[in-house]
């Protein structure tokens, strides 16, 4: 969240999408949408009818245009069909052939062929045109339409009365285009007769205008069996026709910018503004009143004018609880050194009354006794030392200070040099070192009166464990198969040790095999970095003081 010295408004990090003068904007766009979408629709449908009055109006021409050349046809077949039945019926040629001539127009007499006696020759002196097109026609012995499209035409064979007479007539595509739009009325169109798979093109249009060819529209009737079929080029639209269709969705897209910036300089901004403000609002600072303007509503000052009352009496009562809560801390240190000084005095007694015992055994009673408030000493203090700092008691200060004090309290001089430490940086809160420090206690209790010797290690590690815990093992071969253990234990010290590892949630495992005890403990968050101990200097610290008692 950033802000402007300049403008004073203070941006917000959340997304665009989420304020109300979006939200309004896509209402207006949602709300207004159905009515381009008619007007738009409205156009379309005016150019679909244009479109469709086009397409009849190239239908009809077809369709007249393939009647005209069936009736050119059928009266050319006519004509060519009388002259070889009479030729076969041994009519005088030549006569026949200059009636032909006369009945035929003159630019159909270079295009026809007659044949009447099998020859293979054609008669009447009409022998066609010339080249590949007279070769293409003498080599034709089939009746029908024959496309030849590298001639540009085609060819039409009819067959007489007898087996010899026979017509073959070529037309070419500007004949048929001619055949069947003499005025050249027909709209501009690619024209194509098509027979199977087939297809001759009479008219193409030009390269522009074939690569946006519509579909295609077939003539009624058919010509000589064959389908003659029109396809007209779309028409391109114009930038009038395009602007047409965007205006009504402009307008509308005017519309919801307007009401937004309407919205959002008149209520969003202020209100966000506000929001901002309350939102870096820390209790005690200061609220600056937001500046007085002509486009924010009368409502968003009334209210910023609220909070910022309410801010100040904000700070007064931070300061008044702020004043209290240092009282109270006075206190609860007072109590800490109280209680730990009480703990020091108890310790102190159970000392005096163990040197003064009748017997060692009441001695060893105290000494218990005093190891055990010793230890509670400990966590008290590491709990108040580092409640502060709100990141747990660390517990390799823990184990190293409670081991220290069992050492300087211990009845045997070798236990110094017998126990290690292998404990990797961790934190733990009250109520999981409490019990542990109750725990290793008990358990050196139980090496200590074991009478026997073996090292001692004390280890905590994270490998094996889940993810927040570690695992606390105490090894020693005392603490294997070990008569004098046994009858500890089942005189009542297992019960204390199954008690403090409910207090961990946790099952106390003991391995005879190989000396250990072990459990699960709950760390307190992540590890932090591990506060070193001088286990040397603590222990020649107890001692000192054990020195100075005696």
């Amino acid at each position: 969240m950033t802000q402007s010295p300049e403008s004073g408004w203070v941006s917000s990090d959340e997304s665009p999408t989420r304020s109300t003068g979006w939200k309004l904007f896509v209402i207006l766009l949602v709300a207004l949408a159905p009515l381009a979408l008619i007007a738009y629709l409205a156009s379309e449908q005016i150019e679909s009818s244009e479109e469709a009055t086009r397409r009849d109006a190239a239908a009809s021409a077809a369709n007249l245009g393939a009647l005209r050349v069936n009736s050119a046809l059928d009266s050319q077949r006519a004509i060519l069909l009388r002259a070889a039945n009479l030729i076969a019926m041994d009519g005088d040629p030549d006569l026949i052939c200059a009636d032909l001539k006369q009945e035929l127009s003159v630019d159909a007499r270079d295009r026809v062929m007659i044949f009447a006696d099998g020859s293979g020759e054609p008669l009447c002196g009409l022998n066609g045109p010339e080249g590949d097109i007279r070769q293409a026609m003498l080599s034709n012995n089939s009746n029908g339409v024959t496309f030849l499209p590298d001639h540009g035409g085609l060819l039409v064979a009819w067959q007489g009365r007898s087996a010899e007479s026979r017509a073959i007539a070529f037309y070419s595509n500007d004949d048929l285009v001619d055949i069947a739009d003499p005025a050249g009325t027909m709209p501009l169109v690619h024209v194509e007769l098509h027979q199977d798979n087939k297809s001759l093109t009479l008219s193409e249009l030009p390269m522009r205008n074939k690569a946006h060819l519509g579909d295609h529209i077939k003539a009624q009737p058919q010509i000589a069996g064959l389908d003659l079929t029109v396809r007209l080029p779309r028409e391109r639209k114009s930038s009038s026709q395009y602007l047409i269709r965007i205006i009504p969705f402009m307008m509308i897209l005017a519309a919801a910018v307007i009401g937004w910036l309407v919205v959002t300089r008149m209520l969003v901004r202020p209100i966000r503004h506000l929001r901002n403000k309350m939102r870096s609002f820390a209790p005690g600072s200061e609220v600056t009143p937001m500046r007085s303007e002509s486009m924010i509503a009368h409502e968003i000052l009334e209210l910023d004018d609220v909070f910022s009352r309410l801010a100040t009496k904000v700070r007064t009562d931070k300061q008044a609880l702020a004043d209290g809560l240092d009282e109270q801390v006075k206190l609860t240190r007072e109590v800490h050194h109280r209680v730990k000084n009480n703990l020091q005095i108890v310790a102190s007694l159970l000392s005096l009354h163990a040197r003064g015992a009748q017997n060692d055994e009441i001695a060893r009673i105290y000494a218990s006794i005093q190891r055990r408030v010793n230890a509670l000493g400990v966590v008290h203090r590491h709990h108040f030392a580092d409640t502060e700092a709100s990141h747990g008691i660390a517990l390799r200060d823990l184990i190293c200070e409670v081991v220290t004090s069992f050492r300087a309290h211990s009845s045997k001089d070798n236990l110094d040099a017998r126990t290690s430490l292998k404990v990797e940086p961790a934190q733990v809160d009250q109520d999981v070192a409490m019990p542990i420090a109750f725990l290793l206690t008990e358990i050196l209790e139980l090496i200590q009166n074991s009478d026997a010797d073996g090292d001692i290690t004390i280890t905590v590690n994270s490998e094996g464990a889940d993810d927040g815990f570690a695992h606390l093992t105490i090894a020693s071969p005392t603490l294997g198969e070990n008569p004098m253990l046994d009858a500890m234990l089942e005189g009542g010290v297992a019960k204390i040790l199954q008690g403090l590892s409910r207090q961990l949630r946790a099952r106390l495992e003991q391995d005879r095999e190989t000396g250990r005890f072990s459990l699960p403990i709950r760390l307190f968050g992540t590890p932090a970095t591990e506060r070193h101990s001088d286990i040397s200097a603590s222990v020649a610290a107890a001692r000192a003081g054990q020195s100075a008692d005696k």
